[in-house]
């Protein structure tokens, strides 16, 4: 257990550099691990090289639930890691990871950010919070099973084959910032493209694909996971193109 726990790290290298396309499967161990961490503020300008950079981890300790909330981490690059960000719990006890702040760098690998169910958790990882992330190069960018009432801000994507895939069930309402996202972005669990869970929040400008003409300024999901939009002024590219449901002010508001 680590409580109130302060360290800077300027690089943390598990197996060095050696491909441009590395076996992520090979790959062992984690860089940084807080388990039933509280209250720690961690840094770390690099981690590179291992099957986790970057864990949160609940685990039971004296036969009680136990779990990591209220740290801090900032990183600078987390770079050819099979996972970048893990939030997991062992599969002993109902443990958790919340109320945590994470704040990037650049994340490029295979995942960038991993949220997976211990087998006896029952409180979904909620309130954590995800600042200024690019996913960069990754086969998949955001993919979490059990995240609820989570805030992701800034987040950037380019060259990501899967970008946010919060898969069903108990993950949904999920609150994203940032200035403009494509649709494309958003795959469901069920995979089903430009599709999310639940009762997901997006504030910015939602981007129609290919044409990436703005379908939305503001946009929320329902219970099937299908973006509804709110725009200022009808389109007729914007009904085309996108594979929201779009509504518009103009329509909608009082005309003298």
């Amino acid at each position: 257990m680590c409580i109130n726990l302060c360290v800077y790290l300027e690089g943390v290298v598990g197996v060095p550099w050696y491909s441009d396309n590395p076996n992520y499967a090979s790959l062992l161990g984690s860089g940084i691990t807080l388990d039933n961490g509280g209250g720690a503020n961690v840094v770390a300008q690099f981690v590179s090289g291992f099957k986790n950079g970057i864990v949160l981890k609940g685990s039971m300790t004296d036969g009680k639930a136990n779990g990591s909330q209220y740290n801090k981490v900032q990183f600078g690059y987390l770079y050819q890691n099979a996972v970048g960000i893990l939030l997991t719990t062992d599969d002993t006890g109902t443990n958790w990871v919340n109320e945590n702040t994470i704040t990037g760098g650049r994340i490029a690998g295979e995942t960038g950010l991993l949220a997976v169910k211990g087998a006896q958790q029952t409180d979904p990882y909620n309130g954590n919070k995800f600042y200024n992330i690019g996913f960069e190069g990754l086969v998949n960018g955001i993919d979490t099973s059990f995240f609820k009432f989570n805030y992701i801000i800034s987040p950037r994507f380019e060259q990501v084959q899967n970008g946010i895939n919060f898969r069903g069930g108990w993950s949904s309402d999920n609150t994203i910032v940032a200035t403009a996202l494509k649709e494309s972005v958003f795959v469901s669990g069920t995979g089903t493209d430009y599709r999310t869970a639940p009762r997901t929040v997006f504030f910015g400008k939602l981007l129609t694909n290919p044409g990436q003409v703005t379908s939305g300024e503001y946009s929320f999901a329902d219970q099937d996971g299908r973006f509804i939009s709110v725009n200022m002024a009808p389109s007729s590219t914007v009904n085309t193109e996108s594979k929201s449901r779009v509504l518009s002010l103009t329509d909608l508001l009082h005309k003298p």
